[in-house]
């Protein structure tokens, strides 16, 4: 089969850089399979590092199953499958490049199989609640948050229902789904994991790597992780902020605040439109009406990436607010999320109903307009308009403990259902002045001290586009690594492996951002 020059220019480099790294040992090195061509070169590096250092060979896995392929395939998926793998698919080709010596797919057996019913017959009259499925554990592993984000991202649902056949025999499926990777870890010396996402499904042999004290590491552009049962939600990360800034030496804190004040100052001013930040400063007015705006998410986007929110999903959270809203005397704004499709806004529309007090603003209106609303409070779980609006002066309610901004005071974060509202029926009560220095300090940490370009590659790549159309997930970037490939820098990416893999570090840093 004839493949783009980006795919054959970088098949014929992986083959030639990693040649002497190949190993036939009887432990492995499980590394998740996946087409986007960043993840070739760090698994490349990493998988490679952790195969000497173990006397390893290298196994690809599908770590999709259950999200957009099923369990038990059909003949014609079979056998589309067994010919991609062996003969005309390009992304194994890819991964065969830097020594892996097979792929695995889940394949369910009649043990499996019997352990799955006995387990299903034991849970499944005890799910009664949506707080019952994200609490499920199987031999003590939460996998119960892991089926109810696929559920709904799979299905593009806003919410599940308990009562759904079609999501008891989800749950059914990844219960077979879950003795599979049990038995292959009781079978097979798995030294370590290589994983692209610790969110959805793909997120289970992750957790049950950790169980078994079996290091996984996520490598992706901008650093690599290693996760341990204690941090395997990212929500564990952001209390550490505080004390990382504090680390920081005294005499240059300030040039780094101001490092940090220059790049928020400039997305804040792209966007409103504006120059003058300072113009859409909110002055808090004690005669004006309250106003609040309730900044939405998409309702199957991994309600649950940083761990529990307050409510079971985003339905349940929007539920909530409609139905309180009415107890109130407040000016209410919805603002939707740019993922919101019509669908959702029609659904959005439907749920508020047309007595509401919530007015759901257009779905292009910019951030100016809104901001000269003068709105005074925001309520989000856990989104990024928790410091970019606290910046301007608003006060931010999240309904996520372990949101990116829990760590400080620029947000307000109740710690359960009651407390939350408690506020939203007082927030007169309630009105904060954020801290500029305790955000910057925030932003700086993200944006700096934990971005580590580890693989030297272009910024402008990095910063370009939006999520997945970001460059590094085209295959265009192949072309731009063994341009600017070297030794030199083949042997400083390498060493960097090495030296994360043999500390307890859950994470690296920026190696220009120091202590």
């Amino acid at each position: 089969m004839l493949l783009g020059n980006n795919f054959n220019l970088f098949i014929d480099h992986n083959q030639k850089v990693f040649k002497d790294y190949n190993k036939k040992g009887s432990n492995e090195i499980l590394v998740e399979f996946n087409n986007w061509s960043i993840t070739h070169i760090t698994a490349s590096y990493l998988s490679n590092v952790l195969s000497k250092k173990y006397n390893a060979k290298i196994i690809g896995y599908e770590g999709y199953t259950l999200i957009s392929s099923k369990l038990y395939l059909s003949l014609n998926a079979k056998l589309k499958y067994f010919i991609s793998k062996h003969f005309f698919g390009k992304f194994y080709r890819i991964y065969k490049s830097f020594n892996v010596e097979k792929f695995i797919r889940p394949k369910i057996n009649q043990n499996i199989l019997a352990k799955s019913k006995n387990k299903y017959s034991d849970i499944i009259s005890k799910i009664n609640s949506k707080e019952d499925l994200l609490n499920l554990k199987i031999d003590g592993i939460l996998v119960g948050d892991l089926i109810y984000d696929t559920f709904l991202k799979i299905k593009k649902l806003p919410t599940i229902s308990i009562e759904s056949n079609e999501l008891k025999i989800y749950i059914y499926e990844s219960i077979q789904l879950f003795y599979y990777w049990i038995n292959y870890f009781q079978k097979h010396k798995v030294k370590a994991v290589i994983i692209v996402h610790s969110t959805y499904l793909y997120g289970m042999i992750m957790r049950i790597a950790c169980q078994r004290n079996i290091p996984v590491y996520r490598p992706g552009y901008n650093g690599i992780y290693c996760i341990k049962s204690k941090n395997y939600t990212m929500g564990e990360e952001f209390i550490h902020y505080p004390k990382y800034f504090k680390k920081l030496k005294k005499d240059n804190k300030i040039e780094k605040v101001n490092k940090s004040k220059k790049l928020l100052e400039e997305i804040l001013k792209k966007k409103i439109k504006s120059s003058k930040i300072n113009k859409y400063l909110l002055k808090k007015n004690n005669k004006k009406k309250t106003s609040v705006l309730i900044a939405m998410h998409n309702f199957y986007d991994s309600p649950h990436v940083f761990g529990k929110m307050l409510f079971p999903d985003f339905y349940e959270w929007l539920n909530f607010l409609v139905k309180l809203s009415q107890k109130t005397n407040y000016i209410w704004y919805l603002k939707l999320h740019p993922e919101n499709n019509i669908k959702d806004f029609k659904f959005i529309k439907k749920m508020i109903g047309k007595k509401s007090k919530i007015k759901i603003l257009p779905s292009n209106i910019k951030d100016e307009q809104v901001l000269k609303k003068e709105i005074q409070f925001v309520l989000t779980c856990y989104g990024t308009i928790g410091y970019e609006y606290a910046y301007l002066g608003l006060t931010i309610i999240n309904a996520c403990k372990m949101n990116p901004h829990h760590a400080y005071k620029f947000n307000l974060n109740p710690k359960n259902i009651y407390e939350y509202s408690k506020i939203l029926q007082n927030l007169e009560k309630y009105y904060i002045k954020p801290s500029r220095a305790e955000i910057l300090e925030f932003f700086y940490i993200r944006r700096f001290f934990l971005v580590d370009n580890w693989l030297d590659l272009n910024e402008k790549k990095l910063l370009s586009g939006f999520r997945w159309q970001k460059g590094v997930y085209r295959s265009n970037l192949y072309n731009d690594w063994v341009e600017d490939w070297s030794k030199k820098k083949h042997e400083n990416i390498l060493q960097q492996c090495r030296k994360f893999i043999n500390s307890n570090n859950t994470r690296t840093f920026s190696r220009y951002e120091k202590i």
